[in-house]
């Protein structure tokens, strides 16, 4: 189920590595990687959604939101470690399109229109958890974990951090201080 998912993801971000193997090798190197790579990625959307949880929150707990960032982190750097390629495509991904994301659910506000990160046009604020399971019952296109999810959990990094009243981490991601808003929010934890 897992892998099915995750070679999809792979192939749609990586497919010049793969077209030039040989079929049965191409089938079980993707066997082989993408079970542990959908694992990982299947981490970070619950983390995400516990992220979003607690920024619901009236009275938010800034230490929990602390903890769930590192915990982020972790999954974000296990992915990374296990393909850099992949990790590196996603955060740059996540970085210029999630800001921008951000940026558009924060002029929404303003003008009092109800959108936001997860919000789509037939459904509004779907779980991250759910992205995986729709994807493999075929409600939602395989394609939009590389194409789209990177939009919402870039924005849902921007709405974190905001929310952990780290002030100037825009200065910092505009001024390439640092260069990926994954890279940012950990630059604030050590």
């Amino acid at each position: 189920m897992a892998a099915c998912f995750a070679a999809v993801v792979l192939l749609n971000m990586r497919n010049d590595k793969y077209d030039k193997l040989p079929d049965a090798d191409r089938q079980a190197l993707l066997e082989l990687e993408t079970y542990m790579k959908a694992e990982l990625l299947e981490k970070e959307y619950v983390l995400l959604d516990e992220i979003r949880t607690q920024m619901r929150k009236r009275i938010r707990d800034k230490e929990a939101l602390y903890d769930l960032a590192e915990e982020y982190v972790a999954a974000a750097k296990a992915l990374e470690a296990e393909d850099p390629e992949l990790a590196a495509h996603y955060a740059e991904r996540e970085t210029v399109e999630g800001s921008a994301e951000y940026v558009g659910i924060q002029a929404s506000r303003i003008v009092g229109y109800d959108y936001g990160v997860m919000y789509f046009t037939n459904q509004t604020d779907v779980p991250f958890s759910t992205v995986v399971p729709n994807v493999e019952a075929g409600l939602v296109s395989r394609d939009f974990v590389a194409d789209s999810i990177p939009y919402r959990t870039g924005a849902t990094l921007c709405q974190l951090m905001d929310a952990m009243e780290l002030t100037d981490w825009q200065e910092r991601l505009n001024s390439r201080e640092e260069a990926t808003l994954l890279s940012v929010l950990e630059s604030y934890l050590v």
